[in-house]
């Protein structure tokens, strides 16, 4: 799936901006990242909602409830990440992925949903679980 996104990226931004490889690899590098994190969201989102409507929000989960305290955590741990991605995707797995579309069509109406979906999917279960599992606005 994150194969899938590198390439979805990595092939547009060759198309865009011909001969950058090193941008378009840093640009597909951060678009898996973000990827990656939505799905630790979602994660975060599954584990919060069941701890609310199935314990009571008894336990606790030792995340940081505000904002700036929340900020700091995804920036320490965004940015790191960020490098780590952008060092798997090497030149030779980019060759391999590259190979491994080659002849594909990845930009048909397939792709195009699958590609939405990655993002768009988790980002909206997570918003519905979280507003399920915060007290008092769907309490009765």
């Amino acid at each position: 799936m994150y194969r899938f996104v590198f390439y979805f990226i990595y092939k547009y931004q060759l198309i865009d901006s011909p001969g950058k490889l090193n941008q378009s690899r840093f640009v597909s590098g951060i678009m898996v990242t973000l990827a990656i994190w939505i799905h630790f969201i979602l994660l975060f989102a599954i584990v919060k909602y069941i701890n609310w409507n199935y314990f009571g929000g008894k336990t606790s989960l030792g995340i940081p409830h505000g904002y700036a305290e929340g900020m700091g955590v995804t920036s320490l741990i965004m940015i790191p990440m960020i490098f780590v991605v952008n060092r798997y995707f090497n030149a030779n797995r980019i060759d391999s992925i590259a190979a491994y579309y080659e002849g594909k069509r990845v930009y048909s109406f397939k792709n195009w949903l699958k590609f939405i979906a990655i993002y768009l999917l988790p980002i909206l279960v997570s918003i519905y679980l979280g507003n399920h599992s915060t007290p008092g606005y769907y309490d009765s």
